[in-house]
C-alpha cells in the first residue's frame, strides 16, 4: 500500500507474461514463466490441459511473481509447495541512501534455487528487510529504502505442474472462487492486513474485540471478514494507518499477541495520533 504523499522513485512493470511447459512425460512438467504472468489467467489456461499445481489460487490476484515475494497461498497451500527456482536482475548497491556507490558494477542474473528463498508462511527472502515495524502509539512505519527499491527483481520462475484430470482441476478452481466470494469482502481492499498467527486466526482475534465495522473517515474494518480493511468512499492512507493501529493494540492488550501485518507498505507513513 502507498502513503497518501506516494512515493519517490521509478515505477517498473514486469512485462513478461509468456510461458512453456516443458513436459517430462512422467505426468510431471516444469513451468517456465515470466514474472509478470497472470496467475488468474495461467490457471484458466492450465486446467483444460490438465496440469496442476497452482489451483488453490484462482483467487489470488497480481502476477505469479508477486507471489513469490510473500509466498502467496490460501488453504494450506502456498507457492512455495511448488516452486522449484526464480531468476532475478540484481542490482547491486550502496547501502546508504542518498550515497552513489564510487563504482557500480554490472546488472547480473542470479538463479535462487528453492532452499536458497527463504519460503515460509507469507514470507521469502525478499521480504527480509521489509518487515513493517510500529512505533509507540502502534502506527505502522515502513523499513528504510535502499536507492533501488527493490534491489532484486524477479524474472522468470520455474514451477512443478503435475497431470490432473481437467474437470477435478475446473472443480477445485470454482470451489476455491465460491469460498472466496463468499468470505471475503466485495469493496476494494488491500486484501488480508495481518498474517494468522499461531495456531489461529488475525480475523477472528479482531472481530473477538469488537472491531468488525468499525469506520475511520473512508476505511472500514470489513463487516464480512475482520482481517479485512475495505474503502467504502474515499479512504485514505492515514484511515487505514489508524484502523490498523487499533486493530492491534486492542488484540495486544485483551489477547498478548502482536499482530504482523501482511501487506507492505510503500512511502512516509507518519500518522499524528489523533
Amino acid at each position: 500500500m502507498y502513503a497518501d504523499e506516494g512515493v519517490r522513485g521509478v515505477v517498473a512493470r514486469i512485462a513478461l507474461n509468456s510461458y512453456t511447459i516443458q513436459d517430462f512425460g512422467d505426468g510431471t512438467a516444469l513451468l517456465l514463466a515470466g514474472a509478470g504472468t497472470s496467475w488468474p489467467r495461467l490457471l484458466n489456461e492450465l486446467a483444460p490441459l490438465g496440469w496442476g499445481g497452482l489451483e488453490f489460487g484462482p483467487g489470488i490476484p497480481g502476477t505469479l511473481g508477486g507471489g513469490v515475494i510473500s509466498n502467496a497461498g490460501v488453504h494450506g497451500h502456498d507457492l512455495g509447495q511448488v516452486l522449484e527456482w526464480v531468476d532475478v536482475v540484481n542490482a547491486p548497491q550502496s547501502e546508504e541512501k542518498g550515497v552513489a556507490p564510487t563504482a557500480v558494477p554490472p546488472l547480473g542474473v542470479v538463479r535462487y534455487q528453492h532452499a536458497d528463498l527463504d519460503l515460509s508462511y507469507r514470507h521469502s527472502r525478499f521480504r527480509a528487510q521489509r518487515r513493517v515495524q510500529f512505533d509507540q502509539q502502534g502506527y505502522p512505519i515502513t523499513a528504510p529504502c535502499k536507492l533501488i527499491e527493490p534491489s532484486e527483481i524477479i524474472m522468470q520462475l520455474g514451477v512443478r505442474l503435475h497431470r490432473e484430470d481437467p474437470q477435478k482441476l475446473r472443480m477445485a478452481i470454482d470451489e476455491h472462487k465460491l469460498y472466496r466470494k463468499r468470505t471475503q469482502p466485495p469493496q476494494q481492499s488491500a486484501g488480508s492486513m495481518f498474517k494468522n498467527p499461531p495456531d489461529d486466526y488475525a480475523g477472528r482475534l479482531i472481530e473477538a474485540v469488537d472491531l468488525k465495522g468499525m469506520t475511520q473517515g473512508g476505511a472500514q474494518i470489513s463487516e464480512r471478514h475482520a482481517n479485512f480493511i475495505v474503502n467504502v468512499g474515499g479512504a485514505t492512507a492515514a484511515d487505514v494507518a489508524a484502523l490498523i493501529k487499533e486493530a492491534r493494540n486492542r488484540v495486544y492488550t485483551q489477547f498478548g499477541v502482536e499482530l504482523e501485518l501482511e501487506v507492505e507498505l510503500r512511502g512516509a507513513w507518519k500518522v499524528p495520533e489523533t
